[in-house]
């Protein structure tokens, strides 16, 4: 019986429109199906989900609490690869040669432990919407972070100290640096390292659904290729997206309510986080640099979407404000219970 080099874990919930793509761009790998393990990790799909899974060969387990980050620990704890990835089910993997090449490249650099992908990009033709949320991911995050999501190398460099190898950037990260954003979007990680470090966490949930930073706060180094994408395809609307955005904020607002897990929990292990999230006040309630960073992002993408940024932006501050508010004058909400798609 051939080893498992890899375990892919993917939170699923009425993923059948997009799933079948994640898992095809998967079993199409070079490596050999052999040596992949696919985990789907289901939050309880009232479609057909569960049967495309199968149709892939891949291992279904259940998820009674729905939330995405609950789904990447169960499949944590059932990976039984040498390395760990998450992918979402609206994401695959446009190199079929991705996990070869990662696998050869950490196996030659033994103090890498985390390996990720280059970026989100669309397919031909992809709408707008799409575009703009492969690059920003939402308007607090890109505020927070400050990097191109559809190609990380282009804007890390000039953050972060780093060396290349071929088409591999090498990235180390010093203590006080505040940490990329890549627990998503094909992140790779050696497990038994992981899994060392996972005895030891206090918050298990947190560590597995925050695992880039869980790790490289040890390691302090990372690598990714230059030419190694993510396609991401949601099939998102502005409505769903609107929706997202709101979510995302009642999760960070109230973590102790809320299962999802966030900035919330990142911005509790650096200085520079914290004093970051308070800027996004101002940056939003003067309005003036909302706009120029639309206008600014709008053409230097060449991408009139990015004007919309205004709009997503004061749009994710007035719901901090509401819920703030809310939190303050201890006014009841309900609790996130899914993934924020409705």
């Amino acid at each position: 019986m051939s080893e498992i080099k890899i375990s892919v874990i993917i939170p699923t919930y009425n993923s059948q429109q997009t799933l079948e793509c994640t898992l095809k761009s998967i079993v199409e790998q070079s490596i050999g199906r052999e040596k992949v393990e696919i985990l789907v990790v289901d939050g309880g799909s009232g479609d057909q989900t569960i049967s495309i899974a199968q149709k892939y060969g891949a291992i279904v387990l259940k998820n009674e609490k729905k939330l995405p980050e609950i789904a990447k620990q169960i499949g944590f704890l059932h990976a039984k690869g040498k390395y760990g990835m998450f992918l979402d089910s609206d994401e695959s993997m446009k190199d079929r040669h991705s996990f070869e090449r990662r696998i050869e490249f950490l196996e030659k650099h033994q103090d890498i432990k985390n390996f990720v992908s280059t970026g989100m990009i669309c397919e031909e033709g992809e709408r707008a919407l799409i575009r703009y949320t492969n690059h920003v991911a939402d308007p607090f995050s890109f505020f927070v972070y400050r990097y191109n999501g559809c190609n990380r190398c282009e804007d890390l460099p000039k953050h972060y100290q780093y060396k290349k190898e071929g088409h591999a950037f090498l990235f180390y990260f010093k203590e006080n640096d505040v940490l990329p954003l890549f627990d998503a979007a094909g992140n790779m990680f050696e497990m038994e390292y992981a899994g060392e470090l996972y005895e030891k966490a206090e918050n298990k949930e947190n560590f597995v659904a925050t695992i880039f930073d869980s790790m490289v706060y040890e390691t302090r180094c990372a690598a990714i290729f230059d030419d190694d994408f993510v396609v991401h395809k949601p099939g998102m609307t502005t409505r769903v997206y609107f929706n997202k955005l709101k979510w995302r904020v009642k999760n960070n607002v109230f973590p102790e309510k809320n299962e999802a897990i966030g900035f919330a929990t990142r911005r509790g292990k650096s200085d520079k986080l914290q004093r970051r999230q308070y800027l996004f006040v101002p940056y939003c309630l003067f309005i003036i640099p909302v706009l120029f960073d639309s206008i600014y992002q709008a053409v230097r993408n060449r991408d009139l979407i990015f004007l919309a940024h205004i709009i997503f932006a004061e749009y994710t501050f007035f719901w901090i404000a509401i819920y703030m508010a809310a939190k303050i004058l201890k006014i009841p909400v309900t609790e996130n219970k899914g993934y924020g798609k409705k």
